[in-house]
């Protein structure tokens, strides 16, 4: 059961609907859904409406513990978009129809918004006379009531691209051989057929599209960037229609470049870091002189065109903790026949 329900989230449900024994932290004395389970969830975006005629389920006033609707509208990347769920111990039986009125308000209402469809809910409980306002105060809503399903059901599919399997950043430099992968997921199925790459505003087709299920999958392919601006936008569309991009702009350097150089924390005392950005991918080392300028240390490194950190214990060539003071540090960079230097300084203090 367990498996089937974390599936089911996973794939997009639009509502997840649990009517039986619970507690602050599970459901049914089988544990069929527990809080640790939330962590098994892989739905990202597609995040689904939680309602449960249980008890307890969002007791949010224990002092020492969070409730499973607080946990799942606060994960990132997976849980629910909202839950309507008891606070406190109520009695199954009288709650039945408070579930079947929710529908009802659902199916009648699909266009408004959560919170309107829960007060058509309340009021058509109300209506029958054996209705338990008790009962009823034990219900919280955790979420935006602004919400619509409509809207829910309709979020664009969520599309996010990487170089080389990193983030960009507006503005970053990136070698000129790129490896381009793009993640997609949409609540819906994917139309393959969509999928659209767009390299500075020139259609290009030579991707692979590799689905994970109907409603996921990755776009791959590798690029060579002249030197210069680029942007690449990669589109999906999701069978009702609904398209999702992203998008990253970068630059491709014909001269070798440092920037950005730092070390910190400067003073240091036991370590630091020295960090700097490189617009191409090269070999570094950087050396360590006394400001007698006495090569004490040397340390190698492979860096990427992006920002880069290199850590170091303030030992020198001999294994030995350097003395309190001031030292220099010059960062030399080399690609092919490019080589770019930059000097700067950093204080010891123990």
């Amino acid at each position: 059961m367990r498996k089937n329900i974390i599936e089911s989230i996973d794939n997009g449900c639009l509502i997840v609907n649990y009517t039986g024994h619970g507690g602050i932290d599970l459901w049914a004395h089988e544990r069929i859904f527990q809080v640790e389970d939330i962590l098994l969830l892989s739905n990202r975006h597609k995040l689904p409406f939680f309602f449960a005629i249980s008890c307890s389920s969002g007791m949010f006033q224990h002092p020492e513990r969070e409730s499973m609707a607080e946990k799942l509208v606060k994960a990132e990347n997976r849980g629910a978009i909202a839950s309507w769920v008891a606070t406190g111990s109520l009695y199954i039986d009288p709650f039945i129809p408070l579930g079947q009125e929710f529908f009802k308000a659902f199916n009648e209402h699909k266009d408004c918004t959560i919170g309107s469809i829960i007060e058509q809910t309340i009021l058509g409980y109300m209506s029958h006379p054996w209705y338990d306002t008790e009962l009823l105060k034990e219900y919280t809503f955790f979420g935006d009531p602004a919400l619509k399903f409509n809207n829910i059901n309709k979020q664009a599919p969520f599309v996010k691209i990487y170089a080389n399997g990193r983030s960009v950043l507006e503005g970053d430099y990136l070698a000129s051989i790129i490896e381009i992968t793009a993640e997609v997921n949409a609540f819906q199925n994917i139309d393959i057929n969509s999928i659209q790459v767009i390299i500075n505003d020139q259609k290009y087709t030579e991707f692979d599209y590799l689905p994970q299920n109907k409603n996921s999958g990755m776009v791959n392919f590798e690029y060579k960037f002249e030197y210069g601006a680029h942007e690449v936008r990669i589109f999906a569309t999701d069978s009702t229609g609904v398209t999702g991009e992203d998008r990253i702009f970068f630059h491709v350097a014909d001269e070798l470049e440092i920037k950005n150089v730092l070390n910190y924390p400067n003073p240091m005392q036991t370590v630091t870091n020295f960090t700097f950005i490189l617009n191409q991918p090269a070999e570094v080392s950087i050396k360590i002189y006394t400001v007698a300028g006495r090569l004490i240390q040397v340390l190698h490194h492979y860096a990427d065109a992006s920002f880069n950190s290199i850590k170091w214990h303030g030992f020198d060539k001999d294994g030995d903790k350097v003395a309190n003071g001031v030292y220099f540090y010059k960062i030399i960079a080399k690609s092919d026949s490019k080589k770019a230097t930059a000097v700067e300084t950093l204080v010891k203090m123990e």
